[in-house]
Parts: structure tokens; sequence; C-alpha cells
């Protein structure tokens, strides 16, 4: 094989591709990436098609030490004052102490007993099969995993499945109210 000295003042694209991608640590730049950065940098280290490879260097060293913009900064603060808000929200405080553990426990592992336990002014009538067809998957999603989505026909009480916006459980048929 044989090797052709570079000038590391004047390297083609490809050749400073090469150049960076010939180290032990595998493919360090890209072609469409260099042309980004060629992009960025404006003509500070090229002249449009030749690469001073010192320069590059030294500028890609700056980029990496340079300290974050404004723009980004004010990116961070604003999702940092989301992720606040979200927590606010989610959390509603220290639960209480639970009352009878059998009663618990039972309704962790069917929903039809929850239902009827925990929210009687909504469940006080019987179960049709659509219903029933229903809680089997809901259980089944909180076992096993996975979502699905649920068509009723009119009068079958949808929306005492749906819970409100803001805490899931409490519906316009309940006595519960979160506002």
């Amino acid at each position: 094989m044989r090797y052709v000295a570079l000038d590391p003042g004047h390297l083609s694209r490809n050749e400073l591709v090469q150049l960076l991608n010939s180290t032990d640590q595998g493919e360090a730049m890209t072609r469409p990436r260099l042309e980004r950065l060629m992009n960025r940098a404006g003509r500070r280290w090229h002249d449009g098609r030749h690469i001073d490879f010192v320069r590059f260097m030294r500028w890609m060293v700056r980029q990496v030490d340079a300290p974050l913009g404004v723009a980004r900064s004010a990116r961070d603060t604003e999702l940092q004052a989301k992720r606040d808000t979200r927590y606010e929200a989610q959390n509603i405080g220290p639960l209480p102490e639970v009352a009878n553990e059998r009663r618990r426990a039972k309704a962790k592992g069917d929903f039809r007993f929850f239902c009827e336990t925990y929210f009687p002014e909504a469940f006080y009538r019987a179960w049709s099969n659509d219903h029933l067809r229903v809680i089997s998957k809901i259980e089944h999603a909180v076992t096993e995993g996975g979502l699905f989505a649920f068509a009723m026909p009119r009068g079958r009480a949808r929306r005492r499945w749906r819970g409100c916006r803001r805490c899931g459980l409490c519906s316009p048929a309940t006595a519960h109210s979160c506002a």
C-alpha cells in the first residue's frame, strides 16, 4: 500500500473525514456533519474547497470550551419551570393511613370490587356485559401492561369510566370532588 503525504493546511473534505476516522476510536466525523460545521464556521478554517486542519482543530476546541449561550440557558430555565409545575400538580401530598389492609389488597387485584367499594355513588347499578368486558381489559392493561381504547353505545356510563382531568378518579356522578 502506498501512502501519500498530506498537507494539513490544504486538505479536501474527504481527506479530513478519512483522517479523523482513521483513529482507534472509530468513526468521529461524517461528511454531512462536516458540511454542517463548515456552514456554522463560515470561512474561518476553509476556503470552500480546502480545509486548514490546524485552524479546524483550534475552532473545534473553542466550540467545546465555549460557555452555553443565553438561549440555551433560557430554554433550560423554562424546562425546569415546567418540571416544577408538573411536580406540584402531581404531588397530592402524603397518603392517609390504610384503614383496612385486606380490603385494599382485594381492591388491588379486582377492579370491579375497587369501583364498588371506593366509589359506590358512581357504580350503584348492575354491571352490563360491556362494563365487565371493559373491567377485564383494564385489569389486563394494568397487570400485563398495554393500552386500549373502548367505545360504548349511548347511555352506558362512559363518563363514569373516564374520570376527571385533575385526579383521574372523580367523575360528575360521584360525590367526590377534587376542586
